[in-house]
């Protein structure tokens, strides 16, 4: 049996030999390592504590039997971010919310310990619908991840569109300066505080945002145009 200074030195190995390699892992891979909802929920509330620290109470967290099945039912509603074979080191996941719960979360109402399957729609028929992050986050020893995160990211939303499906808006709220900082450079602005903690950011999609008009996105931001039909959304 290895002793728990052998199992200290292989994971340090480990993490020597990952740092600087990651790769973008979805839910069909996931299902394949052999994991289910509730594991896939532990490692990332794991994650959750290291990334974001003392800030993230039980009540701002969630459960993993809360949080299971919203993500393990909305496969294209989350990536992770993967360093060697299963080392989740980051990952970006939202929630399309029904309107009278994202009214809520623009309201700084809503806390995420209070996301359930029901408050989700199911992105299977086209049509519009509303975006909440609920976390963009990556560790600090792959401080490149967050820029593939943010790609992957686009990518989804431009396969969802050649799907029909379309957000109106995109709401995050953000309590530290690095969720802060990732809002803003998507173009967000803060709209209020939060009656618990942090800053309520919104951005709607169509007119398409003008800090978002770069040639990596000209095509989804043509498929946005043609959807809304050159009507500004009334938010």
């Amino acid at each position: 049996m290895a002793t728990l200074a052998e199992i200290g030195l292989d994971a340090y190995k480990h993490r020597r030999q990952d740092r600087g390699t990651s790769r973008l892992v979805e839910h069909d891979e996931v299902l394949r390592w052999g994991w289910d909802g509730s594991a896939l929920l532990r490692r990332l509330i794991a994650l959750d504590r290291r990334i974001l620290g003392n800030v993230l109470s039980d009540a701002r967290e969630g459960t993993v039997a809360q949080w299971a099945p919203v993500l393990m039912e909305h496969p294209e509603t989350w990536v992770l971010l993967v360093a060697g074979s299963k080392r989740i080191v980051g990952y970006w996941h939202f929630a399309a919310l029904r309107d009278e719960h994202f009214v809520r979360a623009k309201a700084g109402e809503l806390m995420d310990s209070e996301i359930a399957i029901d408050m989700v729609a199911p992105l299977e028929v086209p049509g519009f619908y509303n975006l909440y992050f609920v976390l963009l986050g990556v560790s600090t020893e792959f401080p490149r991840g967050g820029a593939k995160l943010i790609d992957a990211f686009f990518d989804q939303l431009e396969s969802l569109a050649a799907r029909g499906i379309f957000f109106r808006e995109v709401c995050a709220n953000a309590f530290t300066k690095d969720g802060k900082r990732i809002c803003e450079g998507l173009g967000m602005a803060p709209i209020g505080p939060h009656n618990d903690f942090g800053t309520v950011y919104a951005l709607a999609l169509h007119p398409w945002p003008q800090r978002l008009k770069h040639n990596r996105w000209l095509n989804l931001a043509a498929q946005y145009g043609q959807a809304f039909g050159g009507e500004p959304i009334d938010v």
